[in-house]
């Protein structure tokens, strides 16, 4: 069963799979050191070692901090590779590193449903990405800006990037820019920018932006598949409504998933990325708390291993207790709690 990954508030997380491409661009650049990697980022890479060790965790699914997001582009910012490195990393198609957006809007039938998509369901990748579109009757314009200033130029330029690169993948062709703008000033060396964006670009603008022809906008996704579309769709608003609901819900998920491996609290700190202290507070603001949620999952799980017939012993091992006399103390806990909330 899939799960989210650390996730309190979601309008600050973002894809986790974004986060760990760009962390390995950058180790692969050498812009940060595997060791500074490590020491800069633990969480990060931690995430990373538990992917390579445990086969069954769903990236696609996970969120990180946007804070981390931001923190990596800011160390590439006051890198000499700078000026250049947004647009390589950007123009990379990376297969494996499909969010569930990548992956819906690679079932949909055009690029203009494509975009569509991707511009109304932006927040499943980052939600301070923004992008508008205007027409301008024989060609397109597609503008774009981060809500929060702090990102620096590198991370607007691998927006732009990967937008085109993703879009001539899908299409299958060559899409040419007509025109190109940028907010940032003008780099030294525009070579890569006017490889990529043509000759008629400029800086210092008031937005970010490319021009094309409209017709691109018509141009099929060779990968298009309906019966996926309407799967992606479905787990994608799922997805978007899981992330919204309260922390108590997110404790008890987790605990149903994995009785044995939730019913330590530190395990659950861990997945949300909370300390102890911040998860006992929202959860009391919730009016519950962790010991509540696991004995509620306990005893409802209890009731349907004992109508099954399974021994005392073999449930104490499912609902995660150390042995069966500690199960039998909990038992009796339980049963006091409903005869004291009993009626007389």
């Amino acid at each position: 069963m899939s799960q989210i990954f650390p996730i309190t508030n979601h309008l600050h997380t973002v894809s986790a799979i974004a986060v760990l491409d760009l962390a390995n661009e950058l180790v692969e650049a050498k812009v940060l050191s595997e060791a500074g990697f490590r020491e800069r980022f633990p969480d990060i890479h931690h995430l990373k070692l538990q992917l390579q060790q445990q086969s069954g965790l769903v990236i696609e699914e996970m969120r990180l901090p946007e804070s981390e997001l931001i923190r990596l582009w800011q160390i590439l910012e006051q890198h000499p590779a700078a000026s250049y490195m947004g647009l390589k990393i950007g123009q990379k198609v990376n297969l494996q590193a499909k969010g569930i957006l990548a992956n819906w809007i690679s079932q949909c039938d055009t690029l203009a449903h494509a975009f569509h998509t991707f511009q109304a369901y932006i927040e499943l990748l980052n939600p301070s990405e923004y992008w508008t579109l205007e027409d301008l009757g024989q060609t397109l314009r597609l503008s774009f800006r981060f809500q929060d200033s702090h990102y620096p130029a590198p991370a607007v330029e691998r927006s732009i990037a990967a937008l085109m690169a993703w879009a001539e993948f899908l299409c299958g062709q060559k899409i040419k820019v007509i025109r190109a703008g940028f907010r940032h000033q003008q780099p030294v060396d525009q070579t890569l920018h006017q490889i990529l964006f043509g000759p008629d670009l400029t800086f210092s603008n008031n937005d970010n932006f490319i021009e094309f022809k409209a017709e691109i906008f018509n141009q099929p996704i060779q990968t298009s598949n309906t019966y996926l579309q309407d799967i992606l769709r479905n787990k994608a608003t799922e997805f978007l409504s899981h992330c919204q609901r309260n922390t108590s819900y997110k404790v008890r998920k987790l605990i149903e998933s994995d009785t044995v491996h939730y019913s330590r609290i530190e395990t659950i700190c861990q997945r949300l990325y909370m300390s102890r202290s911040k998860l006992y507070r929202q959860l009391k603001d919730e009016g519950t708390s962790y010991r509540d949620i696991l004995d509620s999952v306990r005893k409802s799980a209890a009731v349907k291993y004992k109508e099954a017939g399974i021994s005392d012993n073999t449930i104490a091992i499912n609902l995660g207790f150390q042995d069966a006399a500690s199960y039998y103390k909990a038992r009796k806990r339980w049963l006091a709690v409903r005869s004291h909330d009993s009626p007389p």
